[in-house]
């Protein structure tokens, strides 16, 4: 991040929304028990955003939250003709300071139509942007503001062979790699952490940071709005 010279961090904007649970005559699996998931949306996918926040930007000091149960009810999962209570959020959103001063917005949720893997993360800073989306995971866009105004606007950035590990699956740029490629990655840095006894991240503690942040959201959404 620092290579690009985005100069100050002002705002780090992530929603990660997807609909596995739009259609309101899905029924209610272990996602929506609150015993065996507990959190829902904010739990289930806002915890990648927050982890991604952390690793970005810093840790995040200050939050204010809301979240909201949209689809009150579903079929049984073994008897549809009977109705069972859904017990956490469909959808929840966030306010963020971090320890650096910069501002965050995060939101998420699991009924937004047409959102299948909604994921996409903007940093502004004082002197560019970075903006990328989970669903074109080939492509980063960069915006460096050093241009004539009539020059200005993002550039399309492909991920080839001068990436980290790209060039293990593919000599030339554009071909892109896929999600379930990641994983060998992340498997070899599991494999060389636990033979070189290194501290790896994500690590148990930043686990810990993440449930920390999303219960202050779900803390702050309880205690409820201030009256405009």
């Amino acid at each position: 991040m620092s290579a690009v010279k985005l100069a100050k961090w002002c705002i780090f904007t992530v929603p990660i929304n997807e609909d596995y649970l739009a259609n309101p005559n899905t029924p209610r699996d272990w996602h929506c028990q609150k015993a065996r998931a507990g959190r829902g949306a904010l739990g289930d996918l806002a915890a990648h955003v927050v982890n991604m926040a952390h690793f970005l930007d810093g840790n995040i000091d200050e939050v204010s939250g809301d979240m909201m149960t949209v689809i009150k009810q579903r079929p049984d999962l073994k008897n549809s003709s009977q109705l069972r209570d859904v017990e956490n959020e469909d959808q929840a959103s966030a306010l963020l300071r971090f320890a650096n001063d910069a501002h965050g917005v995060i939101e998420t949720s699991r009924i937004a139509c047409s959102s299948k893997m909604g994921l996409t993360y903007v940093v502004a800073g004082t002197k560019g942007s970075i903006r990328y989306t989970q669903e074109h995971m080939a492509e980063l866009e960069l915006y460096i503001h050093d241009k004539p105004a009539r020059h200005q606007g993002f550039k399309t950035i492909l991920t080839g062979p001068a990436h980290p590990d790209y060039a293990a699956f593919c000599i030339s740029a554009g071909h892109s790699i896929g999600f379930n490629d990641q994983k060998t990655p992340e498997v070899r840095d599991l494999i060389n952490g636990i033979a070189a006894d290194d501290r790896m991240w994500t690590d148990f503690a930043e686990g810990l940071q993440v449930s920390k942040v999303l219960e202050a959201i779900a803390l702050s959404a309880a205690e409820g709005p201030i009256p405009s």
